[in-house]
């Protein structure tokens, strides 16, 4: 081998650089990076990130079961701080000389109550459907235009109310028809205990279909004006007790 100066020099930048590329390679590639000073690896990273949020929430954890049982301790030493409502503040203000008659606005807003509920459609079952019902629930809240006739064919009330108002179930029971009718529109029959029967008529819309358990007061239908019975928004209302209207 021929030495010069240049080749030397191109013999040394070559070592050099080979020896530089092996080590470099062995530090990225190779565990040995772990064993560097200052480096951290992030596997190590991960691991302190959990045990430090693992630390936190048994931190947390730790004073709550403290608290409780500071509370317990208390509680068994009968030693319960008083709430900050005072309940043993004497009654400075006593009123004397008390008014106790009825005002005239007390007078005026019975006489409102009696005048609401004087249309209210409540029937009384003790010698109809059975004495096991005190009272229905007012299928709907209005005045009652035409009463119970069987004379003339008539088998129910007729009671106009509001318009788009609710109609409710009298009584819990199973709704066995909901259907339209020409003579009595979109009517819906309900079944109850006892062979009772409560029958709507002339609603606009019908909430429940066939076979829909209800409620006393559960809604079943819009009252409206459907059918060629009808001649005007109301509820045609029949109480049937073992096939017979009552």
């Amino acid at each position: 081998m021929r030495l010069s100066p240049m080749n030397v020099l191109i013999l040394g930048v070559s070592s050099f650089l080979l020896i530089g590329f092996t080590f470099i390679s062995l530090v990225i590639f190779t565990p040995l990076k772990e064993y560097i000073p200052g480096y951290t690896d992030s596997k190590f990273r991960s691991s302190a990130l959990y045990a430090a949020m693992k630390a936190d929430s048994l931190q947390e954890e730790l004073a709550i079961k403290s608290q409780y049982i500071n509370n317990l301790m208390r509680v068994l030493k009968d030693d319960i701080p008083m709430d900050s409502a005072n309940f043993e503040t004497p009654v400075k203000d006593v009123a004397q000389d008390v008014d106790l008659s009825v005002s005239q606005k007390d007078l005026d807003l019975r006489k409102k109550v009696e005048e609401e509920d004087k249309y209210a459609v409540l029937f009384n079952t003790d010698n109809a459907a059975g004495s096991e019902f005190s009272y229905f629930f007012p299928p709907v809240r209005g005045i009652v235009t035409q009463s119970f006739d069987p004379s003339i064919g008539h088998l129910g009330v007729d009671v106009v109310a509001k318009l788009n108002e609710t109609i409710k179930a009298a009584l819990g029971g199973t709704v066995i028809v909901s259907t339209w009718t020409i003579d009595g529109g979109n009517e819906i029959h309900i079944q109850h205990d006892n062979n009772v029967l409560t029958v709507y008529k002339h609603n606009s819309v019908l909430l429940r279909k066939v076979g829909a358990i209800v409620k006393a007061g559960d809604s079943v239908a819009i009252i409206g004006n459907s059918g060629e019975t009808s001649s005007g928004p109301h509820l045609h209302f029949e109480l049937w007790k073992e096939g017979k209207p009552i």
